[in-house]
């Protein structure tokens, strides 16, 4: 009886002493989470001795900080007020961004003891620690100008050291007033999505920048052979009954792999993603970090794809071309674009670069360090080359001129099974071709062509970067003037050439005639916005929230207005560009008029430059604080 007494005994210890062994191991490997819970009072203790920490720019901007309010509270101060509210986000209403995801250290001081006995000594508070960022103002502030009234998303980053250098997503909001708009924000009923970061939130259909991820698989599977690759393209494409077709039904004629690309040709890459071993392609993308983690330390959507044995010809030639079950965040996009920049090599994503005391002695820094060779260096440069062509031959030809010699891809995603003509424009790329020193992705939700509008918006932040001047018409034929390598200037070229049309195109970008430096132009008009008026002094569009005044032809940002000073008309007045005008709110309705300017090479072949989206499946995922929405479509390729 006693033998088992002490069994049971030592079982108990046993037990014990491992419970407690893992409370302490996971608190110290959990701090910050559990400092951070909502029911841990020691934040409140801490803001009672601490003044909560600055979040500053790269450039040594503040982006952050704790002021004394009228009634002598604290209150959180964001200088940069719109441009910087989903990555930087806010501390109120549960916090988001950086706010929340770096809250312990800016709730925290690790000032010295001598440090904080000179503050004893006056009364003060410690100064808590302060967050250095990667973010570049005068790029993000580029990136915001640029996107304009958009839905969308923007991503800058340095491919060679995985630095985040900006992250704009539209609808913005003014984090100063996060708690005065709060209820507005979470009763949103048409799906806007205000509080979304769309960077690393945002789940969309990739559409033909999955070409990309074809083609790291098809030159695996092909190391030695794919030089070999042709396809006559006759408009389109059928395989077990089903068929896919080019933009317009456009006959792109014989094309090896490079034009194929180039071209966005939806037939041949329909081909082409029926070619490739189902199992090997699976795992390619898994180890692409689809259906898994992102080297991320922060919240994002995991990508997601499929494709298995039972996967029908249908659904692997929707895959093939971006659509059907797949969907990206722009964040994972521009994660596989850096590693094409860098020789396969993808770099871990920095966007904190270090943490330092309120008097700038540095606690953290963050290391530039690889994550993992995503695919082999004789893959990255091929893709370099194909994304180079898509520049120089294809559907990004509005980036053809630019001085800094830009490589990458352009997409239409379809996402609305009931409209086929809604799509999603996408760009990823970076510069220069040669010698990669910055990446960009952009999404412009419902927009339509990659070419047409995302292409334009990519490039305003590209120069931006190299120090490139540029006029509203340069945009539209391509040209750029000015050139200063990788010099980012202070002034900001706010001019934006496209804006929302009808959604029925697709990339219809078109590359230029020999000589003639023509080019396809699109006539546009401004999305329709609920908050906007023309402004009775400049015959500006004026979004009386913001104050932000857009170009009504092109809806690019032309100004900034004090809205107290603003009027509504009012009368209804109809403009020359359709655009009507009821009282307080302006509304504009715009086609696009696309024209195709087909060249002749020496070699006889004719290119039309343009692409392709089919109708296909979409998902669409929108979590906005706390409140998911989701929109999906299932359609069918075009017959």
């Amino acid at each position: 009886m006693r033998t088992q007494i002490l069994i049971v005994q030592w079982i108990f210890l046993l037990l014990f002493t491992f419970m407690i062994t893992y409370i302490c191991v996971y608190a110290g490997t959990h701090e910050k989470e559990l400092f951070n819970n909502d029911y841990n009072g020691r934040q409140e203790k801490m803001l009672a001795e601490n003044v909560r920490g600055k979040i500053y720019s790269s450039d040594g901007k503040v982006l952050a900080e704790t002021v004394t309010g009228s009634d002598g509270k604290d209150v959180r101060s964001y200088p940069f007020k719109n441009v910087f509210c989903h990555v930087v986000g806010y501390s109120e209403e549960g916090g988001s961004g950086i706010e929340k995801d770096e809250n312990y250290d800016l709730v925290h001081s690790n000032l010295s003891l001598a440090e904080k006995a000179t503050a004893d000594k006056t009364g003060s508070r410690y100064a808590g620690n302060d967050v250095y960022t990667t973010l570049d103002t005068n790029l993000q502030q580029a990136a915001s100008d640029a996107l304009g009234a958009y839905r969308g998303a923007i991503i800058v980053s340095d491919p060679k050291t995985g630095k985040i250098l900006a992250m704009v997503s539209k609808p913005d909001f003014d984090p100063n007033n996060i708690v005065a708009d709060w209820d507005s924000y979470l009763n949103e009923k048409d799906g806007t999505g205000t509080l979304l970061n769309r960077v690393t939130q945002g789940k969309y259909p990739p559409g033909s920048t999955f070409k990309i991820l074809d083609t790291i698989e098809y030159l695996k599977e092909n190391p030695t052979t794919w030089q070999n690759y042709n396809f006559t393209c006759t408009g389109s494409f059928t395989k077990d009954n089903e068929m896919i077709h080019c933009f317009h039904w456009e006959q792109h004629s014989w094309e090896d792999y490079k034009m194929s690309f180039a071209n966005s040709c939806n037939c041949s890459f329909a081909n082409i993603g029926l070619s490739l071993n189902r199992s090997e392609f699976s795992t390619t993308l898994k180890s692409l970090m689809f259906d898994g983690d992102l080297p991320y330390p922060y919240d994002y959507s995991k990508s997601s794809f499929t494709l298995d044995d039972s996967t029908t010809t249908k659904e692997v030639m929707q895959l093939a071309i971006g659509q059907g079950q797949t969907s990206m965040s722009p964040l994972h996009m521009n994660l596989i674009t850096q590693a094409v920049a860098n020789g396969g090599m993808l770099m871990q994503p920095i966007l904190v670069d270090s943490v330092k005391t309120g008097t700038g002695t540095v606690i953290t820094q963050s290391a530039v360090k690889q994550y993992k060779q995503l695919f082999d260096s004789s893959i990255a440069s091929s893709l370099t080359e194909f994304m180079r062509a898509v520049v120089t031959q294809g559907t990004a030809s509005k980036l053809s001129t630019a001085s800094y010699e830009a490589a990458g891809k352009t997409g239409s995603a379809e996402f609305d099974s009931s409209d086929s003509s809604q799509s999603h424009a996408w760009f990823t790329g970076f510069a220069p071709a040669s010698d990669p020193k910055v990446c960009i992705t952009v999404i412009i939700e419902g927009a339509g062509s990659g070419g047409d509008y995302a292409v334009p918006i990519a490039r305003r932040v590209l120069d931006k970067y190299f120090g490139v001047t540029s006029s509203a018409a340069d945009y539209e034929t391509g040209s750029s003037i000015n050139y200063s390598y990788n010099s980012v200037q202070q002034s900001t070229d706010s001019t934006s050439d496209e804006t929302a049309g009808d959604g029925a195109s697709a990339d219809a970008t078109t590359e230029q005639a020999a000589g003639d430096g023509s080019s396809a132009a699109a006539s546009t008009a401004l999305p329709d916005l609920s908050n906007v008026v023309t402004d009775p002094e400049t015959g500006d569009l004026l979004d009386t929230t913001t104050g932000t005044l857009y170009d009504p032809q092109t809806g690019a940002v032309v100004g900034q207005k004090d809205t107290s000073t603003a009027a509504a008309p009012a009368d209804n007045t109809q403009g020359t560009d359709g655009t009507q005008t009821e009282g307080a709110q302006t509304q504009t309705q715009g086609t696009q008029d696309q024209n195709t300017v087909q060249t002749q090479g020496a070699d006889g072949t004719q290119t039309q430059g343009t692409e392709g989206t089919q109708n296909t499946d979409g998902t669409q995922t929108q979590n906005t604080g706390g409140v998911q929405a989701t929109q999906t479509g299932d359609a069918t390729a075009q017959q």
